[in-house]
């Protein structure tokens, strides 16, 4: 049998698949011998770990399979420890890699690049044999800005870095105030409930037509 060459982007988002699918066994695992404060720790670790690899395996035949597998991971943690909002200064934010992996917007900085490296071999790209994208040893090569002027930052489809993602949004009180008791003052604890319900898929503008502004989420939340 010939072995199935994947490009380095491909094969970086199974390693991340893989990794997270271990971490989230070794959770299931850790629930049935009764170490649950482990296991909560062990199966919120999966979670950036399977985000990045949706990232990584985007637009390619594997995505499905990491959205799956974080959709699964979700669930889990959600029924079996709870998943309490961030409340910071005021504010309820979702913070939750799997959440946010479902909103395909990614970050893209425009800069003037000063000094950079080779990930390979740490000298100047533009004077190593090194190619970006490409794998060597295991290891994807790119280029490592080390010294620019960031000018602005804008919001993408698909970001050259699959990880420059959304990492925090917040959610309008007033929102979760319709649904919660008449007693609920802000700051006492709120679920999120998302995974309770099955999923409706990702918010991709690249494949819709449906306008979503950043910050503007169909959350559902437990109080």
């Amino acid at each position: 049998m010939t072995d199935i060459v994947h490009d380095g982007p491909t094969r970086r988002g199974l390693d991340l698949l893989r990794t997270g699918r271990r971490a989230f066994n070794d959770a299931r695992y850790l629930v049935s011998v009764g170490a649950d404060d482990e296991a909560g720790a062990k199966a919120r670790s999966a979670f950036p770990t399977l985000r990045s690899a949706m990232n990584w395996l985007e637009d390619g035949p594997y995505f499905e399979q990491a959205h799956t597998q974080i959709d699964h991971a979700g669930r889990f943690v959600r029924e079996t420890f709870g998943c309490p909002l961030l409340f910071e200064d005021g504010t309820y934010y979702q913070t939750c890699p799997v959440a946010l992996a479902h909103n395909r917007i990614g970050f893209s900085p425009g800069m003037v690049i000063k000094k950079s490296e080779c990930s390979i071999c740490r000298n100047p790209p533009d004077t190593c044999e090194h190619i970006s994208g490409r794998m060597y040893d295991g290891k994807v090569c790119h280029r490592i800005i080390t010294e620019a002027d960031v000018l602005e930052v804008s919001l993408v489809y698909r970001p050259r870095q699959p990880d420059a993602r959304i990492v925090k949004m917040s959610i309008d009180i007033a929102k979760i105030r319709r649904k919660a008791p008449d007693d609920w003052q802000p700051g006492d604890l709120v679920q999120c409930d998302n995974c309770l319900s099955d999923c409706g898929g990702v918010y991709d503008p690249a494949n819709t037509t449906t306008p979503l502004m950043v910050g503007e989420e169909e959350e559902t939340m437990g109080v």
